[in-house]
């Protein structure tokens, strides 16, 4: 009789898809019937996918391994196995854990093994994220496999996935070093859309160079350039690409052109120092030897202790050689004092010490040769070198605050090759410590410099995050709507970007505009974002007061979004309120006592028995007016001197 009321429970919470309370129902019972293990499988998959879609992926692939335990239903086994991938594959990128990318790869698998998963939606999807499983791990013939059974299918996928996937084939092509092929599907990702256009010309363009075809690379670059003046972030890498294969055809004027538009136009990028060091060879090679001295300075003084710097002292050498003036030479060289070769040859010797533990991935031990290293040469050559992969040391193992310590450094010197990575993880932890407005400055310097346009994403939506968080709603909506039109942004950040422009229009009063943005959220998710949506939508009506439209939004929260207990109590709050609106005390109090009664949310129920306590003290405030009413009435004095009185009093 118990495990039929079980069933009983697990059937009402299935009906309002409660996935959460009808899982502990069904684990209550002690035997399961076919009838039950169908129910069971069903229930694990959805709460499964719930947990996903809320960004839990490991409780997530706890739930679908145990609707997997049962095979009566195989669509639910197929696409347990699908949404587990998915989950590892969340993970894999959180944690930047290969072990993650294997468990997808053979959920992917599995999931196509199953029978009939042809006949799934996700089946197109699996060939794709197999495919990147298989490239993020460098497999790349293995992800060329996927990526062109993906392409080869006749589907209605979207083209945008469709030319995703032709770039990755030709990156593929082009990490195995077969760039005709490479150039091929470049130019079929071309043809397929404009989404990264601007990357296929680039990738092309290096293929055609690697290969031999220089002019054809010199073709491609320009055109990059004119079509996406302005507009791509590899501008700069193009400019210089450019410069190079100018210098490569022994067209130094052309080759110094765009070194000098580099430097002019990109003064923070990773090409700049190298472009400048060229301007200083080509002068020196003109026998320009003030303006290629002018130049190389300006390395020495802008990139101190680079590789950049290094090569313009030993240019510098040369250029006074050709000069007679090794004097100048000598007295320049005593005021660069990592130049002197015996201590630069000490400090090379105890940084690869560091680094070699680095490079084998040993980082207790580069981690304690790195320390030594930045005690012992506080201003050494390697300095930056040593503190960035410290850094990388400190976080890999979670020891943010030290981590923030070498990114900072990185990040307050002139930009370089390991400042883009800098800011990202830097901003990253301070947001993590809530350090608001560092992250914001470090953000918003990100998105400025970024050239790998995922960074720049990154950056985009750290910015928005600050700006809500720090009250700065005008920049939070601005921020928000900018992050809404960038490529490449998931459904669930496309949401989180509709929720604070609909929050920020909320804290400004501005009514319409929230609960366009609420009801965009209901179509593009149904994560919690949904549940909160709805909620703010009813809300709004109260605000309005439209209480009888309130009530109705807030039933539909209650009884679509049981999943979410937040929002549900919050919900109920709702509903009391608009019953206290509408005059209707007594279901006001019930809906609050009930709430009270099952809630375990410890902050809600506060809130609610501090409703319950309001309304109980008006109704007996109302009471106590009402009977000081009755007793005014029957306290009328009457004057028995006065004639109208007297008659009155006489007729009773």
């Amino acid at each position: 009789r118990i495990d039929e009321a079980y069933k009983y429970l697990v059937n009402v919470y299935l009906s309002t898809k409660n996935y959460k309370e009808a899982m502990n129902s069904i684990e209550s019972m002690k035997s399961l019937n076919d009838e039950m293990k169908t129910a069971y499988q069903k229930i694990a998959f959805m709460r499964g996918l719930q947990l996903y879609n809320d960004n839990y992926s490991q409780e997530a692939i706890d739930y679908l391994n145990k609707s997997l335990k049962y095979s009566t239903n195989r669509n639910y086994v197929s696409l347990a196995n699908y949404w587990k991938g998915e989950a590892y594959y969340k993970i894999s990128e959180k944690q930047a854990d290969h072990a993650g990318l294997d468990s997808a790869i053979v959920a992917y698998k599995n999931f196509l093994s199953t029978p009939g998963a042809i006949n799934n939606n996700e089946f197109f999807a699996a060939n794709y994220n197999l495919g990147y499983s298989n490239f993020k791990k460098a497999n790349y013939a293995e992800s060329n496999i996927w990526f062109r059974k993906y392409v080869g299918f006749t589907s209605n996928e979207p083209k945008e996935k469709i030319n995703d996937a032709y770039l990755r084939i030709g990156d593929g092509f082009y990490m195995v070093k077969d760039f005709n092929n490479a150039v091929d599907y470049y130019n079929e990702a071309l043809k397929t859309g404009k989404r990264d256009a601007d990357y296929a010309l680039y990738q092309k363009s290096l293929a055609q160079g690697v290969s031999g075809k220089l002019e054809g690379k010199i073709q491609t670059l320009s055109e990059l350039l004119t079509k996406y003046n302005g507009k791509s972030t590899y501008e700069a890498a193009s400019k210089y690409e450019l410069a190079n294969t100018y210098l490569q055809l022994s067209m130094d004027e052309n080759a110094l052109t765009y070194y000098k538009k580099v430097v002019n136009d990109h003064p923070e990028c990773s090409f700049t120092s190298r472009s400048m060091l060229q301007m200083g060879l080509i002068q020196s090679k003109k026998k320009e030897y003030d303006q290629a001295i002018a130049t190389l300075d300006k390395v020495l003084a802008t990139y101190p202790k680079t590789n950049e710097a290094f090569e313009a002292i030993s240019a510098m050498k040369d250029i006074y050689r050709a000069k007679s003036d090794m004097d100048t030479y000598e007295t320049k060289l005593q005021g660069i004092p990592y130049a002197a070769v015996s201590t630069a040859s000490l400090d090379s010797s105890n940084f690869d010490v560091a680094f070699d533990y680095y490079d084998k991935g040993d980082c207790e031990n580069a981690n304690k040769y790195f320390t030594k290293y930045i005690q012992k040469y506080t201003d050494g050559i390697f300095i930056m070198k040593a503190m960035y992969y410290k850094a990388e040391c400190d976080f890999k193992n979670k020891n943010y605050d030290l981590a923030l310590v070498g990114y900072q450094y990185v990040v307050d010197k002139p930009y370089n090759s390991f400042s883009e990575s800098s800011l990202l993880k830097a901003s990253f932890i301070n947001y993590k410590n809530k350090n608001f407005r560092n992250a914001l400055h470090l953000y918003t310097r990100l998105a400025e410099v970024a050239e790998y346009p995922v960074n720049k994403n990154e950056a985009k939506v750290g910015e928005m995050r600050c700006h809500w968080v720090l009250g700065n709603y005008d920049q939070a909506v601005e921020a928000a709507r900018t992050v809404i039109t960038l490529d490449k942004i998931s459904d669930e950040i496309k949401s989180e970007a509709h929720l604070i422009i609909g929050k920020s229009a909320l804290e400004k009063q501005d009514l319409d505009l929230a609960a366009s943005e609420f009801s965009i959220i209901t179509l593009l998710t149904t994560s919690e974002k949904n549940a909160e949506a709805r909620y703010s939508m009813a809300y709004i009506q109260y605000l309005k007061g439209q209480y009888k439209e309130s009530q109705k939004s807030a039933f539909e929260l209650l009884n679509q979004n049981p999943g979410y207990e937040y929002w549900m109590g919050k919900g109920y709050l709702l509903v009391s309120d608009n019953y206290v609106a509408l005059k209707d005390n007594f279901n006001a109090k019930y809906a609050l006592q009930s709430f009270i009664d099952k809630s375990e949310n410890t902050e809600l129920v506060a809130v609610a028995k501090e409703k319950l306590n309001r309304i109980n003290e008006m109704e007996l405030l109302e009471k106590q007016k009402k009977e000081q009413r009755k007793t005014e009435d029957v306290n009328i004095q009457f004057k028995t001197d006065s004639p109208k009185d007297s008659t009155l009093y006489k007729q009773e």
